[in-house]
């Protein structure tokens, strides 16, 4: 049984979190919890018929909000049992939770979200000044609601790269440290 009860990714936008997640799941039989899917699911209820881009929505949240969402995953993640994505990891306990940032060059993550549906439609530089953004966003809500910097390598186990590693390669060196951890 490996140390750590929960294995939970964060890295900027497009940064190969889910698909990761999405591998680590299948070889732990773990649930993922993932909060920018909790917060699309939110997003699309509310705006079923679109108008809004999620960028905009997510833009105007109360910083309330973001932090009672991730003040509820924190519970789970730290029972055990879960891949997570959240990019708020500082203040989950490093004793029952893996903190893993995944990183790849923007040019790499815009290349990426091309391939999805909600940027499939968008040229490659509009598509980067969206991730930017993002990125600025996901910055001030840190600091807003937390008081820190989510990027901060205090806060992660292991920095991986995603354009460096192949996911089976990210999914060994993740293996590697649960056992290390044992």
């Amino acid at each position: 049984m490996p140390g750590y009860k929960s294995i939970v990714l964060s890295g900027r936008p497009v940064s190969g979190k889910s698909t990761l997640a999405q591998k680590l799941s299948s070889e732990y039989g773990w649930e993922i919890i993932s909060i920018g899917g909790l917060l699309q699911k939110r997003f699309l209820e509310q705006h079923p018929n679109g108008g809004i881009r999620f960028e905009e929505w997510y833009r105007a949240l109360p910083l309330d909000y973001t932090k009672e969402i991730n003040d509820d995953v924190k519970r789970l993640f730290e029972e055990g049992n879960y891949i997570g994505e959240s990019r708020f990891t500082f203040y989950l306990d490093p004793e029952k939770c893996l903190r893993i940032y995944l990183y790849a060059p923007l040019h790499t993550r815009a290349f990426r979200g091309l391939k999805r549906d909600e940027y499939k439609d968008l040229g490659m530089q509009e598509l980067k000044r969206i991730l930017l953004q993002r990125e600025r966003d996901e910055i001030r809500v840190s600091k807003g609601a937390f008081g820190v910097d989510f990027r901060d390598p205090k806060y992660f186990d292991a920095k991986i790269s995603s354009e460096d590693n192949t996911v089976n390669e990210e999914a060994a060196i993740i293996r590697s440290l649960m056992c290390a951890k044992r």
